[in-house]
């Protein structure tokens, strides 16, 4: 997994290096837009269902209270509880109303929870996700 996540920035940098002009000391990797609506993730659906089935609907509350189940849950180490309140309180705040920085940072922390579990594929397949929801963020580029 290593050496995927390794060969894709590489191409990437690559990429890069044969569009800047070496001539241009200000010549910069190109820009990206960033999404207008926060990409789908692979969850299942069952979890969401269970969530809102426990009296939480699509508001701001029931991400909130998702959210801080999430948190709890990576506190105590329970990293795969912690994976699918992050999951849920994104796919709520999704079709709720996309608040990018919001469906970002939920991003991040999955990243964070799959990198801890050894799950580079996942981790880096949804770095990508919030990659396309906020391209220029300097956080993910590091």
């Amino acid at each position: 997994a290593q050496a995927i996540i390794a060969q894709e920035v590489k191409e990437s940098v690559s990429t890069w290096a044969m569009t800047a002009d070496p001539l241009r000391s200000d010549s910069k990797p190109p820009r990206r837009r960033p999404r207008r609506t926060a990409p789908q993730l692979r969850l299942p659906q069952s979890l969401l269902v269970k969530f809102l089935n426990d009296g939480y609907g699509y508001d701001d509350a029931s991400v909130t209270s998702a959210v801080e189940g999430g948190n709890a849950e990576f506190t105590r180490r329970h990293l795969v509880d912690a994976l699918d309140f992050y999951g849920v309180a994104y796919e709520i705040g999704r079709l709720h109303g996309v608040y990018v920085p919001c469906m970002y940072d939920l991003l991040l922390r999955r990243v964070l929870c799959h990198s801890m579990l050894g799950n580079l594929e996942q981790a880096l397949q949804e770095t990508n996700l919030a990659f396309e929801l906020l391209p220029n963020s300097a956080t993910l580029q590091l």
